[in-house]
């Protein structure tokens, strides 16, 4: 019933979030199968029915992810009109989805991050390009959306920089990594640019595809597990490890904000990746607890 509808918006999605209209298209297909009705026929209550009917077949996570997706489809069109008549009925502010439990990521430590390097092997091609990953992942603080959209031409050879385009804000931002990694990243993009002409700087197993965010989060857990590190670590727990790096060795709030390139108003945002661990907070009470005479 919808398919026009969802055809124009996923066209609409994919010229500003390519890789976001891939996974919309999932759910909002999904939907359209549930309902079955005219845009302008479908009720707050057949939205209820649907996030009903997928609520013992998936994860919490995924349920929320899925009820994002309807309210940004029925949004699209409740702010378009026909002859005055909105062409959805809907308004998107009562889809409401239900919020997680807060759930911090752990932060890498600096011991963590050596001990995890130095078990690594990057004797062939797909191992440097692995150990590559996680050291960026470390040195930068990038995040794994801006990773894999890396191509070769974005890479500052002289500088030991590249510039990326940050998926929140779309603001440009520069990243920058030691001189030993550098020499690594040289190696690999001799062999890399013998491999294929595609852009993206990382390839899948395949040898063509740029990996997705979820591959990076697999390849992250393996060797997790592979190398019997803390299970907590995740592909997060390195940006997170890198603000608390940064702030073990003196720098400020601002510093954190700036070379985690949070958005230019959000300085507080740098806050969220400074939650101190048991430890830390243990050390940080007990160097302030008052001295009694």
């Amino acid at each position: 019933m919808l398919q026009k509808e969802i055809d124009l918006y996923l066209k609409w999605k994919s010229g500003n979030y390519p890789r976001a209209a891939k996974m919309y298209e999932i759910h909002v297909r999904r939907f359209n199968e549930y309902n079955k009705k005219a845009l302008s026929e479908i009720t707050i209550e057949n939205v209820i029915d649907f996030n009903e009917s997928i609520k013992n077949k998936y994860s919490q996570n995924h349920i929320n992810y899925a009820m994002t997706v309807v309210k940004d489809f029925l949004g699209f069109y409740y702010k378009q009109t026909v002859k005055g008549k909105r062409r959805c009925n809907i308004d998107p502010s009562l889809v409401r989805i239900r919020r997680n439990e807060a759930n911090p990521h752990y932060a890498i430590t600096e011991k963590e991050y050596r001990e995890l390097i130095n078990k690594m092997p990057e004797n062939e091609f797909w191992h440097a390009q692995l150990k590559i990953i996680v050291r960026l992942l470390y040195e930068t603080g990038i995040r794994v959306s801006e990773l894999v959209n890396l191509n070769i031409e974005d890479i500052d050879n002289p500088n030991h920089m590249a510039l990326i385009i940050t998926r929140k804000g779309r603001e440009k931002g520069w990243i920058k990594w030691s001189d030993d990694l550098h020499e690594t990243m040289v190696k690999f993009l001799g062999v890399r640019l013998c491999m294929n002409q595609q852009p993206h700087l990382f390839l899948t197993s395949t040898g063509h595809k740029r990996p997705t965010v979820r591959t990076i989060e697999r390849w992250v857990k393996k060797i997790v597990r592979e190398y019997d590190m803390d299970e907590r670590i995740v592909v997060h727990s390195f940006r997170h490890g890198k603000a608390h790096y940064m702030y073990d060795h003196g720098a400020d709030l601002v510093a954190v904000h700036k070379a985690l390139r949070h958005s230019k108003n959000n300085v507080g945002g740098a806050m969220q990746y400074l939650r101190f661990n048991e430890k830390e907070s243990d050390k940080i009470l007990t160097e302030f607890l008052p001295v009694t005479y």
